[in-house]
């Protein structure tokens, strides 16, 4: 049977979900082990989770929105890359759950397994029971990712059959080329001048890949190019803009911003917004997005029980 033409657009979950995790579904809770044992032990807990709605119902943040609206941009199969449940269509119904690539993240999965994220993603997707392989097609397969989540799955794109892989499109910050060198030609080439082509495109550099992978769905998906075809054209799209300056903030330890959070909460009213605004406004702080919720949590936590 002939594949469907028909595109595939991935993202990367994102840790901002419309339902709570339950207390077993938090990677913390889970008893350290070979990253076999702990994939097992993770996905029995997930089978036995209520179900809390779709998988693009249950994730938050603008970057998950942009990839979205990508993939409706080009009537595509829309997908979710979990480190937590896989690889899952976004129409299917998921539990909510915290479970991170990131090392200093409590619900840290690499740190219960000492192991690499390319080694817990092959023990994931055999034991998980939401983990969907991505549907033959003849269509494009469009990868919006973090570094973390290129170090996941990396190893597994690179190696894809090479007609396969010529129709993958990566969009990332960095060139892959150091480090998965068969991923450079499917990298699509857009920097932080993407901020100054006007409209809504400005953005973090959070959601920088999915706004990439958005613009690139509105304007050079549907033309019959070669990925470098596709490359030249992002490249000569931006070639006359210039990136808007970035202040050089300085960036502070958890217990120095956890400190700083202490200290003027009351000046904030205890409000994450304008906290995360004077870190990054006042006092010249950088401070990532997901970072600093996790943060801001930790001193809200200690407050409600009197620390």
């Amino acid at each position: 049977m002939a594949a469907i033409r028909r595109h595939l657009v991935v993202t990367t979950c994102t840790n901002r979900k419309r339902a709570a995790a339950p207390t077993n579904l938090l990677g913390r809770v889970l008893p350290a082990g070979k990253p076999r044992d702990v994939a097992r032990a993770w996905s029995t807990r997930l089978g036995r989770a209520e179900r809390q709605g779709t998988a693009k119902e249950l994730y938050l943040g603008r970057a998950f929105r942009e990839a979205e609206r990508a993939a409706e941009t080009v009537n595509a199969e829309f997908f979710v890359l979990s480190a937590g449940l896989g690889l899952v269509p976004a129409d299917m119904n998921v539990p909510s759950y915290n479970l991170t690539l990131a090392q200093a993240s409590p619900d840290s999965i690499l740190a219960k397994t000492g192991s690499d994220a390319s080694v817990w993603w092959q023990e994931l997707k055999l034991a998980s029971v939401f983990h969907k392989d991505l549907p033959p097609t003849s269509g494009l397969i469009l990868f919006a990712l973090s570094e973390p989540y290129l170090e996941m799955i990396g190893n597994e794109l690179s190696g894809w059959s090479k007609d396969r892989r010529t129709r993958l499109r990566l969009f990332i910050k960095q060139n892959p080329s150091d480090r998965f060198p068969k991923l450079a030609d499917q990298w699509m080439p857009y920097d932080d001048r993407i901020d100054a082509l006007g409209g809504d495109h400005a953005g973090t550099q959070g959601d920088f890949a999915q706004r990439a992978m958005r613009h690139f769905a509105e304007h050079f998906c549907e033309l019959p190019e070669s990925a470098a075809g596709h490359a030249a054209r992002v490249k000569k799209c931006l070639a006359k803009l210039v990136p808007r300056e970035r202040p050089a903030r300085v960036r502070v330890s958890d217990q120095e911003a956890i400190s700083l959070i202490e200290r003027d909460w009351d000046i904030v009213q205890g409000r994450s917004g304008r906290m995360l605004r004077r870190f990054r406004d006042d006092l010249n702080l950088g401070c990532e997005q997901s970072r600093f919720k996790r943060l801001f949590l930790t001193v809200q936590m200690r407050r409600a029980v009197g620390e």
